[in-house]
């Protein structure tokens, strides 16, 4: 079963993370780049557009493709964390999974960033003893999401990835993508598509 739309008792049990926002706009987010070969087609598609959108940067892939990092923050688009080496928090002991996360806030300080720390946990998964910790020490935001457009599942046909993602968006939504290699192909196809259909919905992409 795909759960496209972020169930509400699973909000609830992490009410300390966000979700959602409060506040006009659609919030388009990429995860687990960047790569050059899936990074900067997304940003091709977005500038075509001219719309700023999110990405939640692998650390690792932060010093590999520093230019592309670069990119990402030159043309205006927000930029959080995702940890280093892509960890599942539930399968991984606190103390690793904490340095982790301050090996990825540490690649991109290295990298020039000095905006605002964000954080999105790999798979969306983290135990809460793990979010209490990272908050107080990095005094971060966590950014979840409220659809999941299951871009990742290759076995899914690309019409029902953009017809449920466009279904469930509404003002105030997180939409959940990702610049990966995995997905390029994909993506190419559908994200055009769905900006288009946010934007005839008379809806206004910002960046986190």
């Amino acid at each position: 079963m795909y759960l496209f739309k972020t169930p509400k008792l699973l909000k609830w049990a992490y009410s300390g993370l966000t979700w959602s926002k409060n506040s006009p706009g659609v919030y388009l987010t990429f995860d687990d780049g960047p790569v050059p070969e899936a990074t900067l087609d997304v940003l091709d598609i977005l500038e075509s557009f001219q719309i700023k959108a999110s990405f939640f940067c692998v650390g690792d892939n932060v010093v590999k493709h520093k230019a592309v990092f670069e990119k990402i923050v030159a043309a205006g688009h927000s930029v959080g964390n995702h940890t280093q080496h892509h960890l599942l928090g539930w399968k991984t002991d606190n103390k690793e999974y904490i340095e982790n996360v301050a090996m990825g806030f540490e690649s991109m300080r290295q990298a020039g960033y000095k905006g605002p720390l964000y954080f999105r946990p790999p798979y969306g998964k983290a135990k809460k003893s793990q979010i209490r910790a990272i908050k107080k020490r990095f005094q971060c935001e966590f950014i979840m999401w409220d659809v999941l457009s299951y871009d990742f599942v290759s076995t899914l046909p690309q019409e029902v990835s953009l017809q449920k993602s466009l279904q469930h968006t509404k003002d105030g939504s997180i939409v959940l993508f990702h610049d990966s290699i995995k997905t390029i192909d994909k993506l190419k196809q559908i994200l055009p598509l769905y900006i288009e259909g946010v934007l005839q919905k008379g809806l206004e992409f910002k960046p986190i």
